[in-house]
């Protein structure tokens, strides 16, 4: 009988409640298709570099997991909660019947043991098929070769998924065991009748609270609109903490501001049923200031995570095309015990000379402490100081090259030349905010000394360009100097350091050809310990190392970005789903009277997706507002790296929103106006 009765509430509650299931679902086939990456990885063919970042992030997925098994776990339990709520009275029912609570809590357990069998198996067949989907993204993300594609099944993921979520039901029977305890029948019975007390704030005080928080998120943005918020880290956790606090304030104060100010607007508030819609918002938006609250913080991260992943890996990408124009470079830091030329020191540790082109010939860059960055910024140097943006770089000794030296290299790197005359100097900078200060500085026509001799500026501009190969645009600032700036300078040259630097192209025009030419160049120099060192020191780096290093680590910050936006915006959707739905139960007798006044089905309607609407934007529009200057941060973090492209993970962001967020909308508008019209 009990079983029965399980099975009964069980198929009325997915009739009710179809957002909760599909969460339940959705989470678990998430779950299990970011935790399948093992056997995803199984069938592709990558390099042993990238196939190493995969291993760190599978690794780094297991921590993850656990915080968004957690974020899961607190959803689940949330959304049971609501449901708990709107059955008190068929509880109350069983008990005058003679039904004690054990045996109600039977039932709560048998119908939670059939919906955690019926979402993890619908989840984890959805999982299943899904990843073989993730298993194609995963490829792409990775750059690796599928030729060997075939249908995978994780089992680690498998048995992952089902302990986890496990857990979570156990909690949920917990929850509702204690729950059903701590009713008396007399509350029970009456539960249809109760519903939320409404505590109606003073409007007056509403608008003062509303214009101080506002007020506070003000002072917020600004300061986080400043480019030193990327260097003060106590600023910036200060910043977060008070628009924390201001969003609070925002939706306890938004009740009574808002039905104040639509009430001055007679036009709007006394046209068809506004003010009924305005009195539910207010209402119920006063009963949820904290939920309120907790989604508009998930929205918000859900919309930086997702544009800042994406940005980053797409800058990643695009930089790495640019800045590694060679397939080597090979760096010595001189010494007066060691001035041996770089290509005999190449040699002597057993350097594969052979499998380069011919053309490369060691160029040499120079340090002296009397020229430094902040010579060369002059007046410019206050506004990078104001920035806290490469302060330490302008400190220290800015690296110098012959422009005959420089231009071997841009041969190479295909960048453009430096054509100086004499007495004239350029800076050569790719990165976006060292560019900016260097062109004032060029504009300012800055003079330097250089042993004695005075320099200016050959232009009013900079030179796109750089000497070592990186995979982002990084280089913030090397000195272009004619060839007799640095003649006669040497190791024994007071205060100067010398490095030996040089940059070629293997032998070959296919990637195969270059990676085999790769090995057998440094197959005799690793020093067993450090990849890329030699056994006396050289520095070595390769594009194939950069790529493999960039590409894998893009890919896994999207990765991550893709797993925890996802469950983030989820999660809010469905935590503001299920509490619409609630109210929309409680609201029913209400709808009811509207339709005995004369309201007819159009003009409910009509209401309804109103106020839906409302609970749905309101979040989401503050959210929408901290993102702006949330990625305003973020823009600043990769102009410090040289990369600044927000414009397109911005639109995928939105289409993902609309998607997700859009669709839980539109499910629970219909769920809702089903409910109103239940007999």
């Amino acid at each position: 009988m009990l079983f029965k009765l399980s099975i009964s509430n069980m198929k009325k509650s997915m009739k009710d409640y179809t957002i909760y299931f599909m969460t339940l679902i959705l989470g678990v086939a998430i779950f299990y298709m970011f935790n399948s990456l093992d056997a995803q990885r199984s069938m592709m063919v990558m390099s042993s570099s990238t196939y190493m970042v995969v291993d760190l992030l599978i690794h780094l997925l297991g921590g993850v997991s656990v915080f968004i098994a957690i974020v899961l776990a607190f959803l689940i339990v949330y959304a049971n909660n609501f449901l708990m709520k709107r059955r008190k009275r068929e509880f109350g029912i069983y008990m005058t019947l003679g039904m004690g609570k054990s045996q109600i809590s039977r039932i709560l357990i048998g119908e939670t043991v059939l919906v955690g069998l019926i979402s993890l198996a619908v989840g984890l067949a959805v999982g299943v098929f899904g990843s073989q989907l993730m298993s194609i993204l995963v490829a792409k993300m990775f750059e690796a070769n599928m030729e060997a594609f075939t249908f995978v099944f994780s089992s680690a993921a498998f048995w992952k998924t089902i302990v986890y979520f496990g857990i979570m039901y156990l909690a949920v029977m917990a929850f509702n065991t204690v729950m059903i305890s701590r009713y008396p029948l007399i509350r029970l019975i009456h539960a249809d009748k109760q519903g939320e007390k409404v505590k109606l704030k003073n409007p007056i005080l509403s608008v003062i609270f509303f214009l101080i928080s506002a007020g506070i998120l003000g002072y917020a943005y600004y300061q986080v609109s400043q480019p030193q918020i990327v260097t003060d880290l106590n600023l910036f956790l200060r910043m977060v903490f008070l628009g924390m606090i201001g969003t609070f304030g925002i939706f306890w104060s938004l009740s009574g501001f808002l039905i104040k100010v639509v009430q001055m607007v007679k036009s709007i508030y006394l046209r068809r049923l506004h003010p009924f819609v305005l009195r539910q918002v207010g209402s119920q938006v006063n009963t949820m200031t904290v939920s309120m609250t907790v989604i508009c913080l998930l929205l918000f991260l859900t919309i930086c995570i997702f544009s800042g992943s994406m940005a980053m890996n797409e800058s990643m990408k695009r930089d790495l095309q640019e800045c590694a124009a060679a397939d080597v470079n090979v760096m010595k830091e001189y010494s007066a015990d060691d001035e041996m030329p770089l290509r005999e020191s190449m040699e002597l540790d057993g350097f594969d000379l052979s499998v380069l082109q011919d053309g490369w010939e060691e160029v040499r860059m120079y340090r002296t402490p009397t020229v430094t960055g902040e010579n060369v910024l002059g007046s410019a140097f206050g506004k990078l100081a104001e920035e806290h943006i490469y302060f330490s770089a302008a400190y220290r000794a800015i690296d110098m090259i012959k422009v005959s030296d420089y231009n071997k290299l841009a041969a190479i790197y295909g960048k453009e030349p430096c054509v100086l005359g004499p007495n004239q100097y350029q800076v050569a900078v790719n990165n976006e905010t060292a560019v900016d200060c260097y062109r004032e500085a060029a504009q300012n026509g800055t003079q330097i000394t250089i042993n004695g001799a005075v320099y200016q500026p050959v232009s009013e501009d900079v030179l796109d360009g750089f000497v070592e190969m990186s995979s982002n645009k990084d280089n913030d600032g090397v000195l272009i100097v004619p060839d007799e700036a640095l003649e006669g300078v040497t190791l024994q040259s007071e205060g100067y350091q010398v490095t030996g630097f040089m940059a070629a192209n293997y032998v070959g025009t296919t990637e195969e050809e270059k990676q085999e030419n790769e090995t057998a160049f440094i197959a005799n120099v690793e020093d067993g310990e450090e990849s890329y060192l030699s056994i006396h020191g050289l520095s070595v780096m390769t594009r194939q190392a950069l790529y493999a290093a960039s590409v894998g680590l893009g890919a896994s910050i999207i990765f991550l970005g893709l797993y925890l936006g996802i469950v983030f915006l989820i999660s809010s959707a469905a935590l503001l789903a299920l509490k619409v739905l609630s109210e929309s139960t409680d609201n029913r007798a209400r709808y009811t009277i509207l339709r005995k006044i004369g309201a007819d089905e159009k003009m409910i309607s009509r209401a309804l997706f109103e106020q839906s609407a409302f609970y749905f934007l309101l979040p989401l529009l503050l959210a929408v507002i901290h993102s702006i200057f949330g990625l305003k941060v973020a823009d600043y973090l990769l102009k410090t790296m040289g990369q600044s492209q927000m414009t397109m993970p911005i639109i995928a962001t939105a289409a993902l929103l609309v998607l997700i967020y859009g669709g839980y909308f539109l499910i629970t508008y219909w769920g809702s106006k089903r409910i109103i019209r239940d007999k």
